[in-house]
């Protein structure tokens, strides 16, 4: 073949590969799929809620978020996409992990100091606080 062959200016006597004069074949549509930013801010903050769920309020800030954006990420469409679905169902994960924590680790400081009043009591004596001065006012 000549070193200067082009395919464009020379064509080869049967056409090239993808000759659109052949009606026959189907005409395909490159489609160009942008990215769902919605959708990937879902999933970080879903992910986000889920690692920091022993930090409480973080958890259901994260989590509240990730069910935002998974909701504002289905735009006009009828149906979630699947990472979306992923995102509410690991957000909703980081909530319920978040508080089955914070409810066992209350009950565990009721179980070790008494009452509520034996935690805040314990709390002020730590910090060095005096209980009496300011709690005593609620437990008379």
């Amino acid at each position: 073949m000549d070193n200067n062959f082009n395919p464009y200016s020379n064509p080869p006597e049967r056409g090239l590969p993808n000759d659109f004069q052949n009606n026959d074949a189907p005409q395909f549509r490159r489609v160009i799929l942008k990215p769902n930013y919605f959708e990937l801010f879902a999933l970080g903050f879903a992910l986000a809620s889920l690692f920091s769920c022993t930090i409480i309020y973080t958890a259901y800030l994260f989590a509240g978020l990730a069910i935002l954006f998974a909701m504002l990420s289905r735009g006009a469409q009828m149906k979630f996409s699947p990472r979306a679905k992923k995102s509410i169902f690991i957000g909703i994960c980081g909530i319920i992990l978040a508080t089955v924590i914070f409810v066992a680790s209350f009950l565990f400081l009721l179980e070790e100091y008494g009452s509520i009043e034996g935690i805040l009591r314990a709390g002020s004596e730590m910090m060095g606080i005096d209980f009496e001065e300011e709690f005593g006012i609620l437990f008379e």
